[in-house]
């Protein structure tokens, strides 16, 4: 894991970039535990990255818990979907239950109960997760989670230039307004002049 310091700033919203980062991860956890909203909790720092239009520090954190978010989502499905596989209310298990197979029966009981139990730990390890991500948020520190951290900053970059595509105001009929916008690095997220050719943080070729 690693850790990076940051310099205490504001984010584009107005707000101190570590507040906007902890109250994504705050609320992402919260929605996680609400039912059917915790498949789109990952929504919300999906929103806050395309609103922040200045903090690299905001835009990362805001794709972890993208990731994170997705994560939660992908395992709670799969685990729904195994034990609704072999939830007593299928005909297998009804069937074993009317030919006095009770012990069949209860082997699936055992492994659906199993398996929903090991989603609730799933839950709380990844929400003692995220809170240990929002603590250190709160005092400009940026954790990189081990996988998830290279992920979160490969989507970061992507992200990065379809929001800044987005902001360049390009229309149909290839006529771009508002030329005199700042240019953002697609490599580094460094916020440069109107006209600039290169990035003054990492030197890439901006376009």
């Amino acid at each position: 894991m690693k850790i990076t310091n940051i310099k205490p700033h504001k984010s584009s919203l107005g707000i101190d970039a570590n507040i906007i980062v902890l109250f994504v991860f705050a609320l992402m956890a919260i929605i996680w535990w609400v039912p059917y909203l915790r498949y789109i909790a990952w929504g919300i720092p999906l929103a806050i990255f395309f609103m922040e239009k200045e903090s690299k520090f905001v835009s990362f954190q805001a794709c972890t818990a993208i990731t994170v978010g997705i994560l939660r989502a992908a395992i709670d499905l799969l685990l729904i979907i195994l034990i609704r596989i072999i939830t007593p209310s299928t005909p297998t298990t009804i069937q074993a239950i009317f030919n006095y197979n009770y012990g069949a029966a209860l082997r699936r009981l055992d492994i659906a109960l199993s398996l929903a139990g090991f989603a609730f730990v799933v839950g709380v390890i990844l929400t003692v997760c995220v809170a240990g991500l929002a603590v250190a948020a709160l005092l400009y520190k940026e954790l990189k989670l081990p996988l998830i951290g290279a992920i979160a900053e490969k989507a970061s970059a992507k992200l990065s230039n379809m929001n800044i595509n987005l902001q360049s105001g390009t229309v149909a009929n290839n006529t771009t307004v508002n030329a005199d916008r700042p240019v953002f690095c697609g490599s580094c997220g460094a916020k440069n002049d109107a006209g600039t050719k290169f990035c003054g943080e990492c030197g890439q070729l901006l376009t």
